[in-house]
């Protein structure tokens, strides 16, 4: 088998073992340990790996196609990729290892999965990750060309839901681009992919050795997605990647970059030419669409990619604009108010939407895509699939039935009080039935005698084993909503007219009162809307409530802001409207907020993942994480996790 050595030094590679380096720049002696070699398909890389082929080649490493041998010597478990260094210095060694611990420590469904990193003292590092059969999103967008707008909408999407999660973490990648974008699977140009970020080898990282990589003042990124901040080299902010994201979007939509240079080397030059063409506009010859949609694109360009890193839109705001370019086109033509620009950690504060031109009167029944009251959710109808064994000790303590938990109502088995100890020995005679009174009788005795066999009825009545009765069963059924203010406020009548109102009085009642709010909001889409950094909490709740009945989905968005409120109760109503209205995206997003420290958070966002995960068919996967909570402390979370 023909073997391909190459120097540490300069990357230059030759196949004989030659004393000093061929190239005639570098010349550098062989070293000790050898030349390093580049693996052939079919050897095994560290006597745990065989070699499948080479997957690509870079200035620093190699990165193979392979699979994990056992003990037999046969391939097992899924394809992986391998990064593998050619030069094991402190600058690119330090890279990889932080690309290693980004992408174990940010588990995400839109970031590539970690399988495992190797630093051997004499031997080359590695970072071992799962293998994304799909290619990268430059090839995608290459071969099938530009990606119809909602796929390219769907892509961006999923790239900020990554994002979102890593700048919340502390992770600002640096380095977005189609190369680094990658596909789980091929798919056709009508239909979006699930995508995955890559490639975080110089992420910066907050209080870790990512702080440190890059020198301050010096480019970092790729030129033509890269921020007009980092030509100047000024320390990187979650604005740099909400720029790089968008150039992403423009690059599906269009199939080219907002912008190309002369020459990339030319720093200074390539500064001058972005911010001339700063913020970019679609042309005809660009796009043929709707004008509604140019416009909502232009809106998110101008507010994207723009010289400004202060002035560009938070995350939040960015997904809401995704979102409304998703709407149907009778939709669209409502959405001609100009976007709002909302500051980072403040309520955005949205312009109110129209009214629509004929409000229809309030139906007379609840539609079938409200979930109103106490009504229960069509996945309760349903019983739930039976467990082959009870999955916690309050399980095996409260007994199982045909291999599933059954909860035993004290009220349900026959139980034995004091009294009945004593009374069971010697059991009342019963009394024949009285004569007419001919002689006196002890009155007091019969006054006895009749209490006695009273009370003797009523407990044996109790102690019979009978149906457990309908309006106290064993569990407790949980609000369809999962939560309730704390102090209820009663309804007064008549209803309030402004949907303003209803919005603060639907957040302050008691769940049972919500039906006649709900259907009495004349606009519920402008009503969320028109929700600011000034209004209460008890509006603000209102407004989650009315998204999560009514499933306004393009205010998901403003709902995924609040989940990290310092209210309990604004993050339990968020938590069940993105429950009601988001997208597999947004399952890990709920999943960390299973360990907040409110149990109303808690039990909300349990019945926001069931909720979800029928919505997207990621039953097994919710039911995983809501199983860690089957020893909540609160028993309603407990509750609403054996439900």
């Amino acid at each position: 088998m023909s073997r391909t050595l190459y120097c540490a030094r300069c990357l230059n590679s030759f196949a004989q073992n030659a004393e000093t380096c061929p190239n005639l720049a570098c010349s550098a002696p062989r070293p000790a340990r050898g030349w390093g070699r580049v693996l052939q398909p079919g050897e095994l890389l560290d006597r745990n790996y065989r070699v499948h082929e080479r997957i690509a080649v870079g200035g620093a490493g190699i990165t193979y196609l392979a699979r994990e041998i056992d003990d037999l010597d046969e391939e097992v478990g899924p394809l992986l990729a391998i990064k593998v260094l050619l030069q094991n210095d402190g600058t690119f060694l330090r890279r990889l290892a932080n690309e290693a611990r980004v992408i174990q420590d940010l588990d995400h469904p839109h970031i590539v999965e970690s399988r495992g990193f190797v630093h051997r003292t004499g031997k080359p590092a590695y970072l071992v990750t799962l293998y994304e059969s799909g290619g990268n999103l430059f090839d995608h967008v290459r071969h099938t060309g530009a990606l119809p707008i909602p796929v390219a909408a769907g892509v961006t999407e999923q790239i900020l839901d990554a994002l979102m999660m890593a700048h919340r973490r502390g992770v600002i990648h640096r380095d977005l681009k189609p190369q680094n974008i990658l596909l789980r699977q091929v798919a056709a140009r009508s239909e979006t992919p699930h995508i995955l970020l890559a490639d975080f080898g110089i992420a910066k990282v907050h209080g870790f050795m990512g702080d440190n990589l890059t020198t301050v003042g010096t480019f970092i990124g790729t030129p033509e997605f890269a921020a007009p901040e980092q030509f100047r080299g000024m320390p990187p902010k979650p604005a740099s990647d909400v720029y790089a994201a968008a150039a992403i979007l423009w690059f599906c939509a269009t199939g080219k970059p907002p912008v190309r240079f002369e020459d990339r080397s030319d720093i200074v030059g390539c500064l001058s030419t972005l911010r001339q063409v700063l913020p970019p506009k679609l042309t005809d010859g660009d796009l043929e669409l709707a004008p509604v949609v140019r416009d909502r694109l232009d809106a998110i360009f101008a507010h994207t990619l723009i010289d400004k890193a202060d002035e560009r839109w938070p995350i939040a705001a960015f997904l809401d604009a995704l979102a409304s370019i998703d709407l149907p086109e009778d939709d669209l033509a409502d959405l001609d108010a100009p976007m709002r620009t909302p500051v980072p950690e403040a309520l955005p504060s949205p312009e109110p939407e129209p009214a629509l031109p004929e409000p229809a009167p309030p139906p007379a029944a609840p539609s079938k895509r409200i979930r109103l009251g106490n009504e229960p959710k069509p996945k309760a109808v349903t019983a739930p699939p039976p467990r082959a064994a009870p999955s916690s000790l309050d399980a095996l303590f409260e007994g199982a039935v045909d291999g599933t938990v059954e909860v035993v109502n004290r009220r349900d088995t026959p139980e034995l009080s004091l009294d009945d100890l004593f009374a069971q020995p010697t059991p009342p005679e019963p009394e024949p039935e009285p004569a007419p009174p001919a002689a006196p009788i002890s009155t007091e005795g019969s006054i006895l005698d009749a209490a006695w066999e009273t009370v003797v009825a009523e407990e044996v009545a109790e102690s019979e084993p009978s149906e457990p009765e309908p309006s106290e069963p064993a569990t407790a059924p949980v609000d369809s909503y999962s939560w309730a203010p704390s102090a209820p406020v009663p309804i007064p009548d008549p209803l309030p007219s402004t949907d303003g109102a209803l919005l603060e009085l639907l957040g302050s009642c008691a769940p049972s009162a919500r039906e006649p709010l709900l259907h009495g909001l004349s606009n519920p889409a402008g009503a969320v809307g028109s929700m600011g950094s000034g209004s209460s909490t008890a509006a603000i709740c209102g407004a989650c409530l009315a998204v999560a009945a009514h499933e306004l989905g393009g205010r998901a968005a403003w709902c995924r802001g609040l989940l990290t409120h310092s209210n309990p109760d604004v993050r339990a109503t968020a938590a069940l409207a993105v429950g009601a209205t988001g997208k597999a995206g947004q399952l890990t997003l709920l999943n960390r907020m299973l360990s907040d420290d409110a149990a109303i958070v808690r039990l909300a966002v349990v019945h926001a993942l069931l909720d979800l995960g029928d919505r997207t068919s990621r039953q097994d996967l919710v039911a995983g994480w809501v199983g860690g909570l089957s020893n909540d402390p609160d028993p309603r979370v407990k509750a609403a996790v054996k439900s």
